[in-house]
């Protein structure tokens, strides 16, 4: 049989959708949480759910997919609390369920409306070197968390990938 992967949102998923995933052959299955506030949710116009993100990966759980959850520190509306909890949510995910955890830090790429309205929202680039533009290292700072703060988080979430 082919056995294949997907993203997909959080909340069009339930049990019996990923019953049929599951014997169509999708054993693997990512989600992008983003943030396990609801009120940056909401903020990051994601309609989605902490509750029915959590609920997503319990029926892959069901169904012992490979399960991915990525997730963003450094929001232009996050705090430390924010960006704990978030961390938190997902270390709790992978205890629980075995996840996966992926954590990036937030990048505005040009042309993103993060990039062309980050004055507004309170964000300051840090570098103009594209190539420094990964993910994986912070190069801006928010009206809340310095570029510092970003990287000690970025740490702190990357230490959750297994």
């Amino acid at each position: 049989s082919f056995v294949w992967g997907c993203e997909s949102r959080a909340d069009v998923i339930d049990e019996s959708f990923l019953k049929v995933l599951y014997e169509a052959g999708c054993h693997k299955i990512q989600f992008g949480m983003e943030s396990a506030d609801n009120a940056i949710l909401k903020k990051l116009k994601k309609n989605v759910t902490i509750e029915q993100i959590e609920n997503a990966v319990a029926c892959a759980a069901k169904y012992n997919m490979h399960i991915q959850v990525s997730y963003i520190v450094g929001h232009a509306f996050d705090t430390r609390e924010t960006v704990e909890k978030t961390i938190s949510f997902a270390k709790y995910l992978s205890d629980k369920y075995g996840a996966r955890v992926v954590c990036s830090v937030n990048t505005p790429f040009p042309g993103t409306e993060q990039f062309e309205k980050r004055e507004e929202l309170g964000i300051k680039v840090e570098t103009y070197e594209w190539e420094k533009y990964l993910l994986n290292s912070p190069i801006i700072q928010t009206a809340n968390l310095s570029i510092n703060e970003l990287r000690y988080y970025l740490g702190e979430g990357q230490k959750l990938v297994k």
